[in-house]
């Protein structure tokens, strides 16, 4: 075989592997790719963490990409203490399942949520004033 079949037989078989049903990815993000859920203007931006600039509790949403279904295990990293949870959604909205919310800082780790056939991931978390949401990661 030559290597240019070998590459093609490689790169065939690493697609295969990547797109097996009923595993969902890893992935890590900042907390910036989220989005405020009433629309305000209160979060600013800074090393791909948010930090609530207003004087009253904001609300932040982070939607998490995956790629498949099944089990996914989400850690949100925060620099002050702030209220987070998790979500999943099925294909149109309903079914949804959700995780105990946390009020710490640093790491909330949740325990493995599963993501539906055709459904979403999301994170989301009670910004107090002054606090700071850094980044999500999920596996």
């Amino acid at each position: 075989m030559n290597t240019t079949r070998s590459l093609q037989a490689l790169g065939a078989f690493a697609l295969a592997l990547a797109l097996q049903p009923g595993e969902a990815s890893a992935a890590q993000i900042g907390a910036n790719s989220g989005y405020p859920l009433n629309g305000n203007t209160c979060f600013t931006s800074s090393a791909g963490g948010v930090t609530n600039s207003c004087a009253t509790s904001q609300n932040w949403e982070l939607p998490l990409v995956v790629f498949g279904s099944g089990a996914v295990q989400v850690t949100i990293n925060s620099a002050t203490t702030v209220e987070c949870g998790v979500y999943t959604l099925t294909a149109g909205g309903g079914g949804f399942q959700g995780q105990p919310s946390q009020n710490v800082a640093g790491d909330h780790v949740f325990a493995s949520i599963t993501v539906p056939t055709n459904g979403t991931l999301h994170g989301w978390c009670v910004v107090p004033p002054g606090g700071t949401v850094r980044s999500s990661r999920w596996f």
